[in-house]
Protein backbone atom coordinates (compact mmCIF):
# COMPACT_ATOMS: atom_id res chain seq x y z
CA UNK A 1 0.00 0.00 0.00
CA UNK A 2 1.53 3.29 -1.11
CA UNK A 3 1.52 6.11 1.43
CA UNK A 4 1.39 9.84 0.77
CA UNK A 5 2.36 12.91 2.81
CA UNK A 6 -0.37 13.99 5.24
CA UNK A 7 -0.77 14.92 8.92
CA UNK A 8 0.53 11.51 9.93
CA UNK A 9 3.29 10.96 7.37
CA UNK A 10 5.95 13.44 6.31
CA UNK A 11 8.57 13.01 3.55
CA UNK A 12 11.98 14.70 3.67
CA UNK A 13 14.88 14.84 1.16
CA UNK A 14 18.32 15.81 2.42
CA UNK A 15 20.68 15.63 -0.54
CA UNK A 16 20.89 11.86 -1.14
CA UNK A 17 19.01 10.93 2.02
CA UNK A 18 15.30 10.12 1.85
CA UNK A 19 13.37 10.22 5.12
CA UNK A 20 9.91 9.06 6.18
CA UNK A 21 8.74 10.74 9.39
CA UNK A 22 5.71 9.34 11.21
CA UNK A 23 4.08 11.77 13.61
CA UNK A 24 2.76 10.36 16.87
CA UNK A 25 3.29 6.70 16.10
CA UNK A 26 0.58 4.25 17.11
CA UNK A 27 0.47 0.48 17.45
CA UNK A 28 -1.19 0.30 14.01
CA UNK A 29 1.97 1.74 12.46
CA UNK A 30 3.74 -1.58 12.97
CA UNK A 31 4.53 -2.78 9.42
CA UNK A 32 7.22 -3.37 6.80
CA UNK A 33 8.06 -0.08 5.07
CA UNK A 34 9.76 0.12 1.69
CA UNK A 35 11.36 2.88 -0.37
CA UNK A 36 11.49 2.57 -4.19
CA UNK A 37 13.63 4.77 -6.41
CA UNK A 38 13.56 3.77 -10.09
CA UNK A 39 14.86 0.23 -10.18
CA UNK A 40 16.25 0.31 -6.64
CA UNK A 41 14.29 -0.53 -3.52
CA UNK A 42 14.88 -1.16 0.16
CA UNK A 43 12.67 -2.10 3.08
CA UNK A 44 12.69 -2.48 6.81
CA UNK A 45 10.32 -3.61 9.54
CA UNK A 46 9.05 -1.08 12.07
CA UNK A 47 7.77 -2.48 15.36
CA UNK A 48 5.91 -0.19 17.75
CA UNK A 49 6.05 -1.16 21.39
CA UNK A 50 2.97 -0.34 23.41
CA UNK A 51 3.42 2.53 25.85
CA UNK A 52 2.48 1.25 29.33
CA UNK A 53 -0.66 2.76 30.83
CA UNK A 54 -0.22 5.03 33.80
CA UNK A 55 -2.44 7.48 35.61
CA UNK A 56 -1.31 11.06 35.13
CA UNK A 57 -4.17 12.21 37.39
CA UNK A 58 -4.94 9.53 39.98
CA UNK A 59 -7.98 9.24 42.23
CA UNK A 60 -8.09 11.27 45.44
CA UNK A 61 -6.58 9.23 48.25
CA UNK A 62 -9.56 9.70 50.59
CA UNK A 63 -13.11 11.02 50.19
CA UNK A 64 -15.82 11.39 52.84
CA UNK A 65 -19.42 11.30 51.61
CA UNK A 66 -22.63 11.86 53.56
CA UNK A 67 -25.27 9.18 53.12
CA UNK A 68 -27.64 9.88 50.17
CA UNK A 69 -25.15 12.23 48.51
CA UNK A 70 -23.72 11.52 45.05
CA UNK A 71 -20.26 9.97 44.80
CA UNK A 72 -18.08 11.04 41.87
CA UNK A 73 -14.67 9.44 41.30
CA UNK A 74 -12.54 10.49 38.33
CA UNK A 75 -9.01 9.81 37.08
CA UNK A 76 -7.02 10.35 33.88
CA UNK A 77 -4.68 8.00 32.03
CA UNK A 78 -1.72 8.91 29.84
CA UNK A 79 -3.46 7.63 26.69
CA UNK A 80 -6.97 6.73 25.57
CA UNK A 81 -8.43 3.33 26.32
CA UNK A 82 -9.82 2.01 23.06
CA UNK A 83 -10.79 -1.60 23.68
CA UNK A 84 -13.15 -1.33 26.66
CA UNK A 85 -13.89 0.49 29.89
CA UNK A 86 -11.59 0.68 32.85
CA UNK A 87 -12.29 -1.87 35.59
CA UNK A 88 -13.69 -0.45 38.84
CA UNK A 89 -13.79 -2.42 42.07
CA UNK A 90 -14.95 -1.80 45.65
CA UNK A 91 -13.14 -3.86 48.26
CA UNK A 92 -12.17 -6.29 45.51
CA UNK A 93 -15.70 -6.68 44.08
CA UNK A 94 -16.09 -5.64 40.43
CA UNK A 95 -18.63 -2.87 39.85
CA UNK A 96 -20.71 -2.88 36.67
CA UNK A 97 -22.38 -0.08 34.76
CA UNK A 98 -26.03 -0.17 35.89
CA UNK A 99 -27.99 3.10 35.69
CA UNK A 100 -31.08 1.36 37.14
CA UNK A 101 -29.14 0.72 40.36
CA UNK A 102 -27.63 4.20 40.22
CA UNK A 103 -24.10 3.16 39.15
CA UNK A 104 -22.63 4.91 36.11
CA UNK A 105 -19.20 3.97 34.68
CA UNK A 106 -17.76 6.05 31.83
CA UNK A 107 -14.57 6.28 29.79
CA UNK A 108 -14.26 9.34 27.59
CA UNK A 109 -10.93 9.49 25.78
CA UNK A 110 -8.44 9.48 28.68
CA UNK A 111 -10.94 10.34 31.44
CA UNK A 112 -12.38 7.48 33.51
CA UNK A 113 -15.23 8.08 35.97
CA UNK A 114 -17.47 6.27 38.41
CA UNK A 115 -20.69 7.81 39.72
CA UNK A 116 -23.03 6.44 42.39
CA UNK A 117 -26.13 8.62 42.38
CA UNK A 118 -27.37 8.10 45.95
CA UNK A 119 -24.83 6.55 48.30
CA UNK A 120 -25.76 4.16 51.07
CA UNK A 121 -23.73 3.28 54.15
CA UNK A 122 -22.71 0.01 52.47
CA UNK A 123 -20.93 1.98 49.74
CA UNK A 124 -17.96 2.75 51.98
CA UNK A 125 -14.70 0.99 51.13
CA UNK A 126 -11.61 1.00 48.95
CA UNK A 127 -12.30 1.86 45.31
CA UNK A 128 -9.77 0.92 42.63
CA UNK A 129 -9.67 1.87 38.95
CA UNK A 130 -7.54 -0.54 36.90
CA UNK A 131 -6.34 -0.34 33.30
CA UNK A 132 -4.22 -3.36 32.42
CA UNK A 133 -1.14 -3.11 34.67
CA UNK A 134 -1.93 0.38 36.07
CA UNK A 135 -4.23 1.13 39.00
CA UNK A 136 -5.22 3.99 41.29
CA UNK A 137 -6.99 3.78 44.67
CA UNK A 138 -9.38 5.89 46.74
CA UNK A 139 -10.72 5.20 50.24
CA UNK A 140 -14.36 6.29 50.49
CA UNK A 141 -15.70 6.90 53.99
CA UNK A 142 -19.43 7.23 54.60
CA UNK A 143 -21.15 9.39 57.21
CA UNK A 144 -24.74 8.87 58.27
CA UNK A 145 -27.12 11.54 57.07
CA UNK A 146 -28.82 13.42 59.91
CA UNK A 147 -32.43 12.44 60.54
CA UNK A 148 -35.03 14.83 59.15
CA UNK A 149 -38.76 15.33 59.70
CA UNK A 150 -40.59 14.36 56.51
CA UNK A 151 -44.06 14.98 58.01
CA UNK A 152 -44.43 17.03 61.16
CA UNK A 153 -46.75 16.67 64.14
CA UNK A 154 -50.09 18.41 63.72
CA UNK A 155 -52.22 20.21 66.28
CA UNK A 156 -55.10 18.05 67.49
CA UNK A 157 -58.48 18.55 69.14
CA UNK A 158 -60.25 15.51 70.61
CA UNK A 159 -63.24 14.95 72.84
CA UNK A 160 -62.65 13.60 76.33
CA UNK A 161 -62.83 9.81 76.30
CA UNK A 162 -61.90 9.54 72.63
CA UNK A 163 -58.52 8.17 71.44
CA UNK A 164 -55.64 10.63 71.25
CA UNK A 165 -53.32 9.83 68.34
CA UNK A 166 -50.21 11.77 67.34
CA UNK A 167 -47.88 10.79 64.51
CA UNK A 168 -45.01 12.10 62.40
CA UNK A 169 -42.72 10.71 59.71
CA UNK A 170 -38.92 10.73 59.90
CA UNK A 171 -36.37 10.15 57.17
CA UNK A 172 -35.06 7.00 58.88
CA UNK A 173 -36.40 3.87 60.51
CA UNK A 174 -35.76 2.67 64.06
CA UNK A 175 -34.67 6.03 65.46
CA UNK A 176 -34.39 6.56 69.21
CA UNK A 177 -37.07 9.14 69.94
CA UNK A 178 -38.27 10.83 73.14
CA UNK A 179 -41.85 12.02 73.66
CA UNK A 180 -42.58 14.91 76.02
CA UNK A 181 -45.69 16.59 77.34
CA UNK A 182 -45.27 20.18 78.49
CA UNK A 183 -41.47 19.65 78.46
CA UNK A 184 -41.75 16.61 80.74
CA UNK A 185 -40.60 13.27 79.32
CA UNK A 186 -43.37 10.71 78.96
CA UNK A 187 -42.49 7.33 80.41
CA UNK A 188 -43.83 5.08 77.70
CA UNK A 189 -42.07 1.95 78.96
CA UNK A 190 -44.16 1.44 82.10
CA UNK A 191 -47.32 -0.03 80.59
CA UNK A 192 -49.04 -0.60 83.95
CA UNK A 193 -48.73 2.97 85.25
CA UNK A 194 -48.72 4.84 81.94
CA UNK A 195 -51.60 5.28 79.53
CA UNK A 196 -49.33 6.44 76.69
CA UNK A 197 -48.23 3.96 74.02
CA UNK A 198 -45.33 4.87 71.71
CA UNK A 199 -44.83 2.82 68.52
CA UNK A 200 -43.12 3.11 65.16
CA UNK A 201 -43.98 1.49 61.86
CA UNK A 202 -41.07 1.97 59.51
CA UNK A 203 -40.45 5.71 59.41
CA UNK A 204 -43.80 6.61 61.04
CA UNK A 205 -43.64 7.30 64.79
CA UNK A 206 -46.82 7.40 66.90
CA UNK A 207 -47.97 8.30 70.41
CA UNK A 208 -51.42 7.10 71.43
CA UNK A 209 -53.84 7.18 74.36
CA UNK A 210 -56.88 4.92 74.11
CA UNK A 211 -59.15 7.09 76.25
CA UNK A 212 -58.15 10.72 76.62
CA UNK A 213 -58.68 12.79 79.74
CA UNK A 214 -58.95 16.53 80.24
CA UNK A 215 -55.49 16.43 81.85
CA UNK A 216 -54.03 15.11 78.59
CA UNK A 217 -54.30 18.58 77.03
CA UNK A 218 -50.99 20.36 76.50
CA UNK A 219 -47.94 20.76 74.28
CA UNK A 220 -46.52 17.50 72.95
CA UNK A 221 -42.99 17.21 71.57
CA UNK A 222 -41.01 14.48 69.86
CA UNK A 223 -37.21 14.69 70.00
CA UNK A 224 -34.73 12.79 67.82
CA UNK A 225 -31.01 13.53 67.80
CA UNK A 226 -30.72 17.34 67.76
CA UNK A 227 -34.13 17.98 66.19
CA UNK A 228 -37.65 18.23 67.59
CA UNK A 229 -41.24 18.94 66.57
CA UNK A 230 -44.17 20.06 68.75
CA UNK A 231 -47.94 20.30 68.52
CA UNK A 232 -50.80 21.52 70.71
CA UNK A 233 -53.43 19.05 71.92
CA UNK A 234 -56.81 20.36 73.09
CA UNK A 235 -59.26 18.13 74.97
CA UNK A 236 -62.90 19.19 74.90
CA UNK A 237 -65.50 18.09 77.45
CA UNK A 238 -68.13 15.52 76.64
CA UNK A 239 -71.48 16.86 75.44
CA UNK A 240 -74.05 16.29 78.16
CA UNK A 241 -77.46 14.97 77.24
CA UNK A 242 -80.20 17.50 78.06
CA UNK A 243 -83.56 16.08 79.15
CA UNK A 244 -86.63 18.34 78.95
CA UNK A 245 -89.77 17.44 80.84
CA UNK A 246 -93.21 18.75 79.85
CA UNK A 247 -96.20 19.03 82.15
CA UNK A 248 -99.57 18.85 80.47
CA UNK A 249 -102.47 20.48 82.27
Amino acid sequence: MEIYPNDHYKFEIDNKIQRLIINRVELDDTAIYGCVCRQEKTSGKLTIKELPYEFIRPLDETITIIEKQQLNLECESNKPLKDNLAIWTRDGQVLTHNPVDGILIKTLDKIHSLTIYECKMKDHGQYVCTIKQASTTCQVNMKEAPVEFVRSLENLTVTEGQPLKLSCTLSKENCQVIWLKDDQEINVNDEEENRFIATNDGRVYRLEVKESKMTDAGMYTIKVEDKQQSCQVIITGKTKNLFVFFIFL
